[in-house]
């Protein structure tokens, strides 16, 4: 008897909680947005810095940390393969004072993307 008591006020509980997610929602009510001033296109721009010249080098793993090979890198406008030890090297890349965005892509796998803060000498990742 307590088991069907039980599993009756979880099934209440879950049919209230259903009946009001699907009562809240009304998909004919407008939504306000702020306006934009005008003369402004409302996009705003940040600003990374100038173009700079970086070597940038790495090393690509899986989840379980076993380098990965034959992994297509990109930063800026160059690539690079990894080798047998999931290192890569791409010298003289052009990229913005504080951003830097590699890409990693390999058949099977999901697309790796990160941003970086280039510094002086070797960015290593």
């Amino acid at each position: 008897m307590k088991t069907l008591n039980a599993n009756f006020k979880l099934i209440l509980g879950v049919m209230v909680m259903l009946m009001m997610v699907l009562t809240s929602c009304n998909p004919n009510e407008s939504v306000d947005m702020p306006e934009v001033p005008e003369g402004t296109s409302g996009n705003s721009q940040i600003d990374f810095g100038s173009n700079i010249q970086r070597d940038f080098m790495g090393r690509i793993v899986d989840q379980s940390s076993i380098p990965l090979d034959n992994v297509n890198i990109t930063i800026g406008n160059k690539t690079a393969i990894t080798d047998n030890n999931g290192m890569f090297v791409i010298n003289d890349v052009s990229v913005k004072e504080r951003l830097g965005f590699i890409t990693a892509q390999k058949p099977g796998y999901l697309k790796g993307m990160r941003s970086v803060v280039p510094t002086s000498g070797n960015q290593y990742d």
